[in-house]
């Protein structure tokens, strides 16, 4: 393995170490989000390329009308913002794994928590029919604001936690700059894909080695 990997691995060996973080999950808005209410408003309000169906506002009114459950969960280095779309279970998000993750991409000369704002729908990922050109709304799950740790927004709920980890690349600040947008985005991926397996084989060498080879041939074939 690549020194960068054995380093990769052996920092999620030690955070699987420590006591998962405690998670406190409420259906209630409390008068300090609401700055945070009128950002994803405002967010879901822009046209944007990631999400030209606009499900993120259609979401957003379907909670308005009393159709969506909304809940706002808290930890050590963060809040999640999340709607659910009827259908999507709530046990799906792997909390303890999200507290780890966070964990793992804190800065301690930061004090500026995370915020992340969860559309959780469940419209997949498709490929286009054939000869039409893959866009964004074809593979993108989420966007973010590079070096800002409080507008990481993700609107699926498929595949979210590989989302969340790319977006958090992003917003700390992880992007090499000297390089061209399509070539960020690719080692963005990349990394996001290599650190969800190291978290997913808790570090062990062998286990990391075959989901990575599981990974491959999924995409090759």
């Amino acid at each position: 393995m690549s020194l960068l990997i054995d380093t990769l691995l052996e920092l999620i060996r030690n955070e699987y170490k420590k006591e998962e973080l405690e998670w406190k999950i409420s259906s209630q808005m409390t008068e300090s989000n609401k700055r945070d209410w009128e950002y994803l408003w405002n967010e879901c309000k822009k046209d944007s390329e990631f999400d030209p169906m606009n499900i993120r506002m259609n979401m957003l009114n379907e909670m308005l009308k009393g159709k969506l459950e909304l809940n706002v969960a808290r930890c050590e280095y963060g809040q999640v913002i999340v709607i659910y779309e009827n259908g999507i279970n709530k046990k799906d998000i792997p909390w303890g794994l999200w507290g780890r993750i966070l964990r793992l991409y804190s800065n301690k000369n930061n004090n500026k928590k995370f915020k992340i704002y969860l559309l959780a729908n469940s419209n997949k990922r498709v490929f286009p029919n054939r000869n039409k050109k893959i866009t964004p709304q074809n593979i993108n799950g989420g966007y973010t604001y590079s070096c800002n740790l409080e507008t990481i927004i993700i609107y699926r709920a498929e595949d979210a936690t590989r989302v969340l980890l790319h977006e958090l690349q992003h917003s700390c600040c992880l992007d090499d700059k000297n390089k061209n947008v399509d070539d960020i985005e690719a080692e963005t991926e990349a990394w996001a894909e290599l650190i969800y397996i190291g978290l997913l084989s808790k570090g062990n060498i062998r286990e990391f080695n075959l989901l990575l080879k599981n990974q491959i041939d999924w995409i090759i074939n």
